[in-house]
């Protein structure tokens, strides 16, 4: 895919999939598009992008009523006392509490590891 970028001081300001030709002949793009992978789209897009992908977290922490700290630190915090009461290593005491069926399942748990999964997967597609 490419983009047919308008500049203002050599600075991108506008990415077109098409040309934007004027009525007094002129046009708002270079003549030439830029590959998606070219650095000054790249440039460009990066903070759409993890802003658009900051939104959906927030978004999912909403629904799910979870901010951050409070999911993070319920989820060490039942870990844990899990390892703690069970004797058992950080490895042990998560299979223990994810596996559907199991004798010391956690439904609550298990919903907010696998939102934070979730949330981590996208943190993982921002860009740098």
């Amino acid at each position: 895919m490419s983009y047919f970028v308008q500049r203002s001081g050599g600075k991108i300001v506008g990415l077109y999939r098409a040309p934007q030709p004027q009525t007094d002949g002129t046009c708002l793009t270079d003549p030439d598009p830029l590959p998606d992978d070219h650095a000054e789209v790249v440039a460009f897009l990066t903070p759409t992008v993890n802003a658009v992908i900051d939104g959906q977290i927030r978004a999912i922490e909403l629904r799910e009523i979870a901010p951050r700290f409070s999911r993070e630190a319920i989820l060490v915090g039942i870990l844990k006392d899990y390892m703690r009461d069970y004797g058992v290593d950080a490895a042990t005491g998560l299979s223990d509490l994810t596996t559907v069926g199991g004798p010391r399942y956690n439904a609550g748990f298990t919903r907010l590891k696998a939102l934070d999964d979730q949330i981590r997967a996208l943190r993982a597609q921002r860009q740098p």
